[in-house]
Parts: C-alpha cells; structure tokens; sequence
C-alpha cells in the first residue's frame, strides 16, 4: 500500500462564475499555505465545477484589467496546491 501524506488544509470550492470576484481569495489562501510548507489540496463542487471547463478560466476577471482566474489558479498550482 502506497503511503500516504497527510493533508493540512482542505479548501472546497462552491463559488462559480456567478461571483467572480469571490473566487481569488481561495486560490491566494491555498497558495500562502502550500508555501508556508503545507499540504493543501482543493476541491470543487457544485458552480465552482465550471471553472475546470477548457477556457472558463482563462476568460474570467474578477476585476476589468486584472488577472483572470485562471492566474490565481495557476498561482495556487505552482505553490504546490493539489487542484
């Protein structure tokens, strides 16, 4: 049996499309804990499922001229977020 590591924080996702500007705030948690060394893993559920759409992503602001979700994903993913 392969062994495991123990996750320390959980975040799920239920925030989709329908409130962009709510989303970078999970991905900016999961990104500070993953590089303060912890194991953080995401899960999405319910809206928050259409954000894994080829594209949604990358095509959603929360702010005009800011950084799509997609970044802020990316920012979690290169800090070592389990997505």
């Amino acid at each position: 049996m392969p062994e495991s590591t123990a996750t320390d924080l959980v975040i799920i996702l239920i925030t989709g499309t329908e409130n962009p500007k709510r989303l970078p705030s999970a991905f900016f948690l999961a990104a500070t804990a993953a590089a303060a060394e912890q194991s953080v893993i995401m899960y999405f559920t319910g809206p928050a499922t259409e954000l894994l759409k080829k594209g949604v992503a990358e095509a959603l602001y929360p702010l005009p001229g800011g950084k799509s979700v997609a970044d802020f994903m990316k920012l979690a993913e290169d800090n070592g977020v389990r997505i």
